[in-house]
């Protein structure tokens, strides 16, 4: 039922009017005065870190140096700031050409062509795919060519000590070839000296002259008659001496380099027509100008083959020899076999272990060959191996 009010007639309800006790309202509800505390308050004591760790957690950040800097007025900051500025400004590298949008895009369009027009990059690509492709031993056939490999006893050898390398050496009477590079050589020897001259028997010629001999009128060689041999040279001697020399294939002299101290033999089988006509053996010296200097030689008047020899030490000023054959004093012929040229002063040839690549030097071994001279002409090649 209805309460009177004196503001209402008697049984009339009174009208909403909450909004007059809240805050801001007309007649505003106060709790001031009255015991105890809100529930905002209660609930907002209740939170841990709103005041009870709040003086730990200032004090820590007051530690913290890092959290605080310097006050700056306006002033300080703007200099601060210029100065900065101005230390970029001065970096070269730091900075480029301004373009335009239109500029950009010319450099990047000539670059974009230069690209393009190199053909291998793109277009030859496929092509050159397919070309690696199709070689069947780029992959396909590596193992198989491995296994083959390593089942081919021959393209295997067993590995020598030093000891068993010279062992092996002796035994097959390996021989030096000219100009040859020699890596971890242990050993070389030999108890002769080498034949220097091509021919000397004359078992080698055209028909009718021998190789390595000068030719010519009164110059021929025998057929058979030689000394343990078949063919011969013979020169015959009518009213001037007859002489026929050592030479190159072309006919040219061939001319012996030698140094000062070297010993040389020449000698042969020597036979003459009569003992008026002496068959001369002889080596002639001569300077690094190629101008005559002596002669040392060894001669036969015999009428039957005679073996004859001497010997030359290298004098100083000497630099070549030449070997030549002559018919000397009256007329008639005179005939020679087996003629050489040895140096005799070394027989033993010694080389100890070498770790890198050794040039047997063409001045210091014993050998003969023909062909292309350290001039880049054709010629022979002496060799010998010093002590």
């Amino acid at each position: 039922m209805p309460v009177d009010h004196e503001d209402y007639l008697p049984g009339e309800a009174p009208a909403a009017h909450k909004e007059t006790h809240q805050d801001g309202g007309t007649d505003e509800i106060s709790i001031a005065d009255l015991a105890g505390v809100s529930t905002e308050l209660a609930a907002h004591a209740l939170q841990p870190t709103v005041h009870q760790d709040a003086p730990a957690l200032i004090a820590v950040h007051q530690a913290i140096a890092a959290a605080h800097h310097v006050r700056y007025s306006d002033a300080e900051v703007t200099a601060i700031a210029n100065g900065l500025i101005a230390a970029h400004t001065a970096i070269a590298a730091a900075h480029h050409a301004r373009y335009t949008d239109a500029e950009a895009k010319v450099v990047s369009d000539a670059g974009i062509a230069t690209h393009a027009a190199l053909a291998t990059v793109h277009q030859d690509a496929p092509a050159l795919i397919a070309t690696h492709t199709a070689i069947a031993t780029a992959h396909q056939d590596a193992p198989a060519l491995i296994l083959t490999h390593k089942g081919d006893a021959s393209a295997h050898h067993a590995k020598y000590t030093d000891a068993e390398a010279i062992a092996t050496v002796k035994a097959n009477n390996i021989i030096l070839a000219i100009n040859k590079y020699f890596e971890g050589l242990t050993q070389i020897t030999g108890d002769m000296p080498q034949q220097m001259l091509m021919n000397g028997g004359f078992e080698e010629t055209d028909g009718t002259n021998a190789y390595y001999w000068t030719s010519g009128a009164g110059i021929a060689t025998k057929t058979s008659g030689g000394d343990d041999s078949n063919k011969y040279i013979a020169l015959t001697r009518s009213g001037a001496t007859k002489t026929s020399t050592y030479c190159n294939p072309d006919g040219t002299t061939h001319y012996f380099e030698v140094n000062e101290g070297e010993r040389y033999e020449v000698g042969g089988s020597l036979k003459s027509s009569h003992g008026s006509t002496s068959a001369i053996l002889s080596m002639w010296a001569y300077d690094k100008d190629k101008a005559f200097i002596e002669e040392k030689y060894t001669y036969s008047s015999a009428q039957v083959w005679t073996a004859s020899s001497t010997t030359y030490t290298v004098p100083s000023g000497v630099k070549f020899l030449i070997v030549n054959l002559r018919a000397h004093a009256a007329d008639g012929w005179a005939a020679f076999d087996n003629v050489y040229l040895k140096r005799v002063d070394e027989l033993a040839w010694s080389f100890t272990h070498a770790s890198d690549h050794t040039k047997i030097d063409t001045a210091k071994l014993y050998d003969v060959t023909y062909g292309v001279n350290d001039s880049g002409g054709e010629g022979y090649k002496v060799l010998r191996i010093p002590n």
